[in-house]
C-alpha cells in the first residue's frame, strides 16, 4: 500500500518539542497503514522521522530531501520525504556519501542546480522494489501562491492568452508583471513541468536499457500535493504523457473542506505480467481513497493524552487538523506479486539519475530560463 500525505509542517520542534502540537503517536497510527509513504511539509525533522521508524511496528526507514535556494536567494526550510517498512519495499538508490538512503532533485539543464524557474519546490524522486514491482517515485508540494517572474511563466501566460481569454483577464495578467502569478495559473504551470519531468524520466529509463536486451522498465508513481482539485484541465497533461490518477478523492483530501488536492498518478512502463498465484497484473490498482483522521483521533481503542484532552474542547474534525495535519493522506493499494526484499538484493537492468529540465509542456516547448 503506497500513500502520500502532506503533514502540515512536520518538524522536530512541531513533533517532539516541549508543548509540541502534533501527536506522534496518533501520526504512528496513520502512517502503520501503508508501507511506503511520501511526506511533503517536512521541515528540519530528521529527529521526528528517526523516532517515527523506531516507533513504527516492523523495520522501516527514510530518505529526505535536500534544502534548496530559491530564486529570491533565501533557503527554503521545507523538504519532501520517503518513509516505508522495510519488509516490504527495497530501497534502490541513489545513496548519498554516507551510503544513506537518498534521491534527486530535479534540476536545471544549464546551471545543474535545484530547477526552482521550474517549481517553488522541484521535486524529489528515487527507485525502490516491492515484490515483483519495480517503481520510481516522485513526490512534490506544488506552489499555492505562484509562480516567480521567468521567462517561462510569460511563456505560459501568453499561451492562456488565447481567443478564449476575455480582456478583462488579459489586463490582469499584464499587471501582475513583476508580481508573483495569479495562484491558479502558477499551479498550472507547476503540474505542466510535472507532466513533463515524467517524460524525461521516462526517456532517461529507457536509455538506460538500450541494447542490454531487457525492455523491463519501472512504473513511475506521482505522490503530490498538487493544490489543485482533481477536476482542473491542467491534470490533463498528466493524462495526454501516460500519467493515470489511483485515487477517486470524490469527497475532497482536505479535513476542513471538500478540495481534493492529494493524489497519486502512475505510469504503465512494464509489460503486462502475472504474479503465478494471484494473475493479477503486476502494478494493477485494487483498492485506494482516504484515511479519515477525524475517526483516527476519534478512536478510543488507540487513544492519546494529547487527542483525548484536545476533544474535550474541540470536535474530532478540529482535532485531527490541530494535530495531524489540515490534508488527508490519500493511498492506493497496488498488486506486487511475489518476493522478499530482505532476502534478495536484486539489481535492476534499468538506472534513474538526475534529470534536468530543458522543455515542458506537451509538450517539449522549450523556454529560455532568465
Amino acid at each position: 500500500r503506497v500513500a502520500s500525505w502532506n503533514m502540515k509542517h512536520l518538524s522536530d520542534s512541531t513533533a517532539l518539542a516541549h508543548g509540541a502540537k502534533k501527536d506522534i503517536e496518533k501520526i504512528v497510527d496513520v502512517l502503520q497503514r501503508f508501507d511506503f509513504v511520501a511526506i511533503q511539509e517536512v521541515t528540519n525533522a530528521e529527529t521526528t522521522l528517526q523516532t517515527l521508524c523506531t516507533k513504527l511496528p516492523g523495520r522501516w526507514a527514510y530518505a529526505v530531501s535536500p534544502k534548496i535556494r530559491q530564486l529570491n536567494g533565501r533557503v527554503c526550510p521545507e523538504c519532501t520525504a520517503f518513509l516505508w517498512r522495510t519488509e516490504r519495499v527495497q530501497f534502490i538508490g541513489p545513496t548519498d556519501k554516507d551510503g544513506a538512503p537518498s534521491g534527486f532533485l530535479v534540476t536545471e539543464s544549464d546551471t545543474r542546480t535545484p530547477a526552482v524557474h521550474y517549481w517553488h519546490r522541484p521535486p524529489f524522486f528515487s527507485s525502490f522494489r516491492a515484490g515483483q514491482l519495480e517503481f520510481v517515485a516522485l513526490t512534490c508540494h506544488v506552489t499555492f501562491t505562484g509562480a516567480p517572474e521567468t521567462a517561462q511563466r510569460a511563456a505560459f501566460e501568453r499561451t492562456q492568452d488565447d481567443g478564449s481569454t476575455t480582456d478583462a483577464q488579459s489586463a490582469r495578467r499584464q499587471s501582475r508583471r513583476g508580481k508573483p502569478m495569479d495562484k491558479l495559473d502558477g499551479r498550472r504551470l507547476e503540474i505542466e513541468n510535472l507532466a513533463a519531468a515524467t517524460i524525461l524520466l521516462r526517456e532517461q529509463l529507457a536509455a538506460s536499457v538500450s541494447g542490454k536486451g531487457s525492455g523491463a522498465l519501472p512504473t513511475l508513481l506521482v505522490l503530490a500535493d498538487f493544490n489543485l482539485d482533481s477536476d482542473d484541465p491542467a491534470f490533463e497533461l498528466m493524462g495526454r504523457v501516460g500519467m493515470r490518477p489511483l485515487v477517486d478523492a470524490c469527497g475532497g483530501t482536505m479535513v476542513k473542506s471538500d478540495h481534493a488536492y492529494d493524489n497519486i498518478y502512475m505510469s504503465d512502463l512494464t509489460p503486462a505480467r502475472h504474479a503465478d498465484a494471484s494473475k493479477r497484473v503486476i502494478g494493477s490498482k485494487l483498492r485506494s481513497g482516504t484515511v479519515d483522521l477525524a475517526a483516527v483521533i476519534g478512536d478510543d481503542r488507540r487513544s492519546s493524552e494529547m487527542a483525548d484532552a484536545l476533544l474535550r474542547e474541540k470536535s474530532a474534525r478540529s482535532a485531527a487538523y490541530d494535530l495531524l495535519s489540515d490534508h488527508k493522506p490519500v493511498f492506493a493499494d497496488l498488486c506486487c506479486g511475489s518476493g522478499d526484499p530482505r532476502h534478495k538484493q536484486h539489481v535492476p537492468a534499468w538506472r534513474v539519475g538526475p534529470i534536468r529540465m530543458s522543455r515542458v509542456g506537451d509538450i517539449g516547448r522549450a523556454y529560455t530560463q532568465n
